[in-house]
């Protein structure tokens, strides 16, 4: 079964357009019974009794007193924040999207030039997050990521899938449903989740971040976590 995530290019005079394909998951995607990581205490049936209250049950009452404290924790960092801090794969609260790119060469330097991008993208202040700021967007984000998106003349950029036009990427992000939450690297792979905010929700100026970052030969997969 594939999965179809819009791949949200926009260009001048053109609406959104096409899909990307990618394999999902054979497995059912599931709602973990717990908050990054924080399993349900569980203890063995015959518990001793202390007055009226068993281990078991102040176990459970704990468990899930740590889990609200570490959700409130969650949700008080900021995006900035969990990128530096997520780095083993943390699974997202609530509903996310997660990418596996695989057969990369290098996982931790395609990482870093992605940390590069969004680093850039956050330190954008406030006032300039609309698409007609594009022009002093550039000041912000990595050079040779600017480049890549102004590659290609506009004659051309039709012709070439995937390819994005650096004031359509700008905003796009501008209007973008996710944030990042958290990241992982492999031997030969990267793993990176993201927090969806809103559905539908277009992950395509991401995707292209890692077309920009990751050399080429890479597989992706998408596995959406509702």
């Amino acid at each position: 079964m594939d999965t179809r995530l819009p791949t949200g290019r926009y260009r001048e005079g053109e609406r959104k357009t096409g899909f990307l394909f990618y394999q999902a998951s054979p497995q059912k995607n599931t709602t973990p019974s717990a908050v990054a990581g924080c399993a349900e205490t569980r203890t063995d049936s015959r518990s001793e009794v202390t007055g009226t209250l068993s281990i078991s049950r102040f176990s459970k009452e704990a468990a899930k007193k740590n889990s609200l404290t570490t959700l409130l924790e969650l949700l008080a960092m900021t995006e900035q924040e969990r990128i530096a801090a997520y780095t083993q794969g943390e699974t997202a609260p609530a509903t996310a999207l997660l990418l596996e790119i695989r057969h990369v060469a290098d996982p931790a330097a395609c990482l870093a030039k992605l940390v590069a991008i969004m680093q850039g993208v956050l330190a954008v202040p406030a006032e300039l997050w609309h698409e007609d700021a594009a022009p002093q967007w550039a000041s912000y984000l990595p050079t040779w990521f600017v480049a890549s998106l102004r590659q290609l003349p506009s004659a051309q950029l039709m012709a070439s899938p995937g390819q994005w036009e650096y004031a359509s990427w700008v905003a796009a992000m501008c209007e973008r449903q996710w944030q990042w939450w958290s990241s992982a690297v492999g031997p030969d792979s990267l793993r990176i989740t993201l927090d969806l905010l809103e559905l539908p929700y277009n992950c395509g100026p991401f995707l292209y971040a890692i077309e920009a970052s990751c050399p080429s030969g890479y597989t992706l997969r998408a596995t959406e976590n509702f």
